[in-house]
């Protein structure tokens, strides 16, 4: 139709030849046998942690096509690749995803916004819609949705934990707050004073007036000094006590 809003990605049965740039996409092609309807790959062989994908690239089933944000265009449109799925990263580089969509290439980019714990598990029913292996995809997910309800009904333990995972760069990278794995991270922003004295009462109530919700006597110097060497920085900060005049 030619009324459809511009929202509305229209995609064609049966897709073939994807290219898969959401790694973690990759597992739901394996549990629903759809694995043949991934062409190319935005990893390596020696990147993938799993298997079935490994060998298929050694085999030349799955062809290496660029990283997610360089993507060989020639090699995708030469064997008409009829989707691409990718993940959040697309959104630092937004002209693939146009550039896509100029060659008429449908993109999948919303999986990782579920914020249920199922919600982007369920995505494997629309691949296997798409690839015809609806039964196989109805049998992953009840999989998954069962295990998922024997962990739901367990007490809290009151513990904490800080969820991260490590990329093929060698760099690590910390799960956002409020993602589907519901691990409840806090955002704030946080002040360094040079101390080495506690703060006191009035450096408190100046540090909230000008939008502080920490506040320490590290990391920003550190943070600095790292980002001059051309490192990656990530702050976690443990907040042990309130602030000098503050109760609550």
């Amino acid at each position: 139709p030619d009324d459809l809003d511009p929202d509305i990605v229209v995609i064609q049965q049966p897709v073939q030849n994807i290219y898969l740039a959401a790694s973690a996409a990759m597992d739901m092609f394996v549990a629903t046998d759809a694995l043949d309807a991934v062409r190319f790959s935005s990893l390596k062989a020696d990147g993938w942690y799993i298997e079935e994908a490994k060998k298929a690239m050694e085999d030349g089933d799955i062809i290496y096509a660029g990283k997610y944000s360089a993507p060989d265009y020639e090699m995708i449109l030469n064997e008409n690749c009829g989707l691409a799925i990718e993940n959040t990263m697309i959104l630092h580089t937004p002209e693939v995803k146009e550039q896509m969509e100029k060659f008429n290439i449908p993109v999948l980019d919303h999986s990782s916004y579920e914020t249920n714990p199922l919600g982007r598990t369920e995505w494997v029913k629309l691949y296997g819609m798409l690839t015809g292996h609806e039964d196989q995809a109805e049998q992953a997910f009840d999989a998954e949705a069962k295990a998922f309800e024997q962990v739901s009904d367990q007490d809290a333990t009151g513990k904490t934990v800080a969820f991260f995972y490590i990329t093929t760069n060698g760099e690590a990278n910390v799960r956002k707050s409020a993602d589907y794995l519901q691990i409840d991270l806090k955002e704030g922003t946080y002040i360094q004073l040079p101390g080495p004295n506690f703060e006191s009462p009035a450096e408190i109530r100046m540090c909230k007036a000008i939008g502080a919700d920490a506040v320490g006597m590290s990391t920003a110097c550190e943070a600095l000094a790292a980002n001059h060497m051309n490192m990656k920085v990530c702050g976690i900060s443990c907040i042990t006590n309130l602030g000098a005049g503050m109760s609550g």
